[in-house]
């Protein structure tokens, strides 16, 4: 099946969000996907099933290797920020400690074979009758991947880029009084030494992977401070938690969890919790999505 006809098998949003990032290149790409799979197909003698159902910004497939072994396929957008790479570079320094393992990557293709997690279930499937237990999880999961950055830092993410691109948000309709503030506190990370963080850390990357066991997927692979990574992980916490009565109370008990296990200042994480959920909000904004108010009214929760 090539072409647009394979194209129609694909989540709606996720062509939406291949076109809308990559203009006329996605489209090129989506018509030439069903032959790039082939070709890694070929290549790693694997078998790949159709694709997992929430795609968002990459494809993303089961497969199964020669000898029988469980794997996944991504494949990354025809995009001049290749994210990929410094997914791949983080999985090769974390090497399976705390994170799926990187079994093979093909550049010209932008593709990478990772080890898959089994039973593979995430935070929210398995906690959802107690998110509070979600918590304890994340932070034994969070302290196996932070660590010292790898010598070759060249095809890592330094976080510095992501934010600062904060700046541009004065003159245009994003409210530059939350952008300042947020620039404000992510430029306080200077006192802290830069490690190497996920830059995605949230319920759904994090996965069962055996009797008791919880591992990473995913990972952006960003040059940058914990206090991001915890951030990213208590912003989606409140979002699930938002419809429950004791949300703030429950909130405010995870950030206390963190800031003991990793002595931190409660008051830097709220912080961080607010500066992150300013740049989410201010990515969507550039990227043309609909809901930025809504996310930057998100950040009022932090209260600082």
């Amino acid at each position: 099946m090539m072409g647009k006809e394979y194209e129609k098998k694909l989540p709606k949003s996720f062509v939406k969000n291949v076109n809308r990032v990559c203009g006329e290149k996605g489209e090129a790409w989506l018509t030439n996907l069903p032959l790039i799979i082939s070709t890694l197909k070929t290549k790693w003698k694997i078998s790949v099933s159709d694709n997992f159902s929430n795609l968002s910004y990459n494809y993303v497939a089961p497969a199964v290797l020669e000898d029988g072994s469980l794997a996944v396929l991504k494949i990354g957008l025809p995009v001049d920020d290749k994210e990929i790479y410094s997914e791949a570079a983080c999985l090769r320094h974390l090497d399976g400690d705390g994170s799926v393992r990187l079994l093979a990557e093909d550049r010209d293709s932008m593709a990478l074979l990772i080890e898959r997690a089994v039973p593979g279930h995430d935070l929210k499937q398995i906690f959802e009758k107690d998110p509070a237990q979600s918590v304890s999880v994340a932070i034994a999961a969070l302290k196996r991947i932070v660590r010292d950055p790898p010598r070759d830092q060249s095809e890592l993410v330094d976080f510095r880029y992501w934010y600062r691109r904060l700046n541009d948000a004065e003159g245009n309709e994003f409210p530059y009084s939350y952008a300042a503030k947020a620039l404000k506190i992510f430029e306080s990370s200077t006192a802290h030494k830069p490690k190497l963080i996920h830059g995605d850390f949230h319920h759904a990357n994090i996965l069962s992977c055996g009797r008791n066991a919880f591992t990473a997927i995913d990972p952006k692979g960003v040059i940058g401070d914990v206090r991001y990574d915890i951030a990213v992980f208590l912003n989606n916490h409140y979002g699930w938690l938002a419809r429950r009565k004791a949300a703030r109370d429950d909130l405010e008990s995870a950030v206390i969890k963190f800031a003991d296990a990793f002595a931190i200042s409660p008051e830097g994480i709220r912080q961080w919790g607010f500066a992150q959920m300013v740049l989410s909000s201010y990515w969507t904004f550039t990227e043309g999505g609909a809901f930025w108010r809504k996310g930057l009214a998100s950040a009022d929760i932090w209260d600082v």
